[in-house]
């Protein structure tokens, strides 16, 4: 049977993260989000999709929180977002919007799907007020999830996302990792005009959530991790950048 299908699912998930001390990604790019958005808030979604954390419900109060925000999206669905009214259909590297109108800009998960993403960095840093921040949340490179969908096809990506977290197919492009590892990420950020600020390297064991077993193997995996230079194979990239 498929736990993640299960009655007692979500119960379960909890307390096997609670055990283990895990957070996911996504758990961990929501939790930053409601402790930095503000009243002062000027935020740009870049490649927003159709959602900002799965949760309608937060994703509401933090648009209602922030003093203003966008959404952009080379998607042609763009108008089905649950919580952004402010929306732009465009690509990352030409987005019609005036210079400096932003204090921050966020990336999830997007990244990865970029060809080429020194440009797409250069027009974040148009779109930023000096010293705004440009958070991102990405796959690392050197670690097994992005192995695993370097042999697999765009069409499995998109089954293996509608189970986990309810995706539509249509909002999954392939996959580029043309920035996907810290040192990759930083020379390009550092090239097109910004500072690292944070640099974090995250547990991911969400791609094994199909059955308990391989899900709690693979947070024992990732806490092994936690050693040394392990660290830097960690599935997920968590960066936050200031512009110069």
């Amino acid at each position: 049977m498929n736990w993640a299908k299960t009655k007692k699912f979500w119960q379960e998930y909890d307390d096997v993260c609670k055990k283990y001390n895990y957070m996911s990604p996504k758990q961990y790019y929501r939790d930053f989000l409601i402790k930095r958005i503000n009243k002062k808030t000027i935020w740009l979604d870049a490649g927003c999709g159709w959602t900002i954390t799965l949760s309608p419900k937060l994703d509401k109060k933090l648009v209602k929180k922030a003093k203003q925000v966008y959404g952009v999206d080379v998607d042609k669905n763009i108008h089905k977002h649950t919580s952004i009214k402010n929306l732009v259909c465009a690509n990352l590297e030409n987005i019609p919007l005036k210079d400096e109108k932003f204090n921050l800009i966020t990336c999830n998960f997007v990244v990865e799907h970029l060809d080429d993403p020194v440009k797409v960095f250069r027009e974040f840093h148009r779109l930023l007020k000096k010293e705004g921040e440009l958070v991102i949340s990405t796959p690392n490179i050197w670690a097994y999830d992005p192995i695993f969908t370097r042999i697999t096809s765009t069409k499995f990506h998109k089954k293996i996302k509608k189970i986990i977290w309810g995706s539509e197919e249509e909002d999954t492009f392939p996959t580029k990792y043309n920035a996907n590892s810290p040192l990759k990420l930083k020379k390009l950020l550092t090239e097109t005009g910004f500072k690292e600020e944070k640099i974090q390297m995250l547990h991911s064991s969400d791609l094994f959530i199909f059955s308990k077993k391989a899900f709690i193997l693979s947070v024992i995996i990732n806490r092994i991790l936690d050693l040394g230079f392990l660290k830097y194979f960690k599935p997920n990239i968590f960066a936050i950048y200031k512009k110069l």
